[in-house]
């Protein structure tokens, strides 16, 4: 079975739909997003996952037999246009990673 992360994103639905017309078996993972496109409806299994959860992370694989991984989870640092406002805790992870304002680049001044 394939893991992919942000199933149902634009672009993991489409690797996901992919991936299940070559035969496989596809479990997808949803943070914020829980509608299903049609075209990927009762042809995959859904997981709720912040993948930031080490600990859901790892129950959900022991949930199922997965062989591969497909990562297209991400968000935005400073908003999350599938989220409802507040709804996405802060990722101190990303906003540690933000160049400050004066710079251009990683580690370049402006």
């Amino acid at each position: 079975m394939i893991l992919v992360t942000g199933g149902l994103g634009m672009i993991g639905a489409h690797t996901a739909r992919a991936l299940v017309d070559l035969g496989h078996e596809v479990v997808v993972t949803a943070h914020c997003r829980t509608e299903v496109p049609s075209f990927l409806a009762g042809r995959v299994t859904v997981e709720p996952l912040d993948v930031t959860d080490r600990d859901a992370f790892l129950a959900l694989a022991g949930r199922h037999d997965i062989s591969n991984i497909v990562h297209l989870a991400g968000s935005l640092p400073d908003e999350d246009p599938v989220c409802s406002p507040g709804a996405r805790p802060h990722h101190p992870v990303a906003a540690r990673n933000r160049d400050p304002p004066d710079r251009v680049g990683p580690g370049r001044a402006g």
